[in-house]
């Protein structure tokens, strides 16, 4: 399976060790690249956007407010057309974020936009 993983903190990159370990093929994105660094000398492939990230089955992010998810799915701030428009046409996005119910019915609301068929 082909995974992209955004937000590599502490909870992250132990999930995305995971994930690669596993065997599966992992793409990472983190703000800060330093961070990257362990993952991509284990085997993962790394992406300097978050679109780049989300071209597998799936991308999971986790990151730590509103304002970082917003940056990635909304390219506030972020080279890039963000995931909301970039991703793959069949990836899964899972947001494991702590956000707030705002953002989610943003999310809800933008995503039913985006993926209706015109």
């Amino acid at each position: 399976m082909k995974v992209g993983f955004i937000g590599l903190g502490a909870m992250g990159s132990a999930i995305a060790s995971n994930i690669l370990t596993s065997g599966h093929e992992l793409t990472v994105y983190n703000r800060t690249i330093e961070k990257t660094k362990t993952l991509i000398s284990s085997g993962a492939k790394l992406a300097k956007t978050p679109t780049e990230a989300a071209q597998g089955d799936i991308v999971l992010s986790m990151v730590i407010d509103d304002h970082a998810l917003e940056q990635i799915l909304f390219a506030e701030g972020v080279d890039g057309a963000g995931l909301l428009k970039g991703q793959g046409k069949d990836t899964v996005h899972l947001s494991m974020s702590t956000i707030s119910v705002q953002l989610m019915q943003r999310m809800e609301k933008e995503y039913a936009m985006f993926m209706t068929p015109k």
